[in-house]
C-alpha cells in the first residue's frame, strides 16, 4: 500500500511534466516548418508579392 502511494508520488510529476515537454519540443518544430514554409513561398514568388503578404 505504502510503495503503492510511492509510485503514485513518483509518477505524478512526470505525468504532469510530459505535456510539457511535448510542447517544448513541439514549438521549435512548428517554428522551423513557418520557416521553412516563408523560405519555399520566397523561392516560388517574386519578392514584391512576398512584400505585400507580409
Amino acid at each position: 500500500m505504502v510503495v503503492g502511494l510511492l509510485t503514485l508520488l513518483l509518477l505524478l510529476p512526470l505525468v504532469l511534466l510530459l505535456p510539457l515537454l511535448v510542447m517544448l519540443l513541439l514549438v521549435p518544430v512548428a517554428f522551423l516548418l513557418l520557416l521553412l514554409q516563408l523560405v519555399l513561398l520566397s523561392l516560388l514568388l517574386p519578392a514584391p508579392l512576398l512584400l505585400q503578404l507580409l
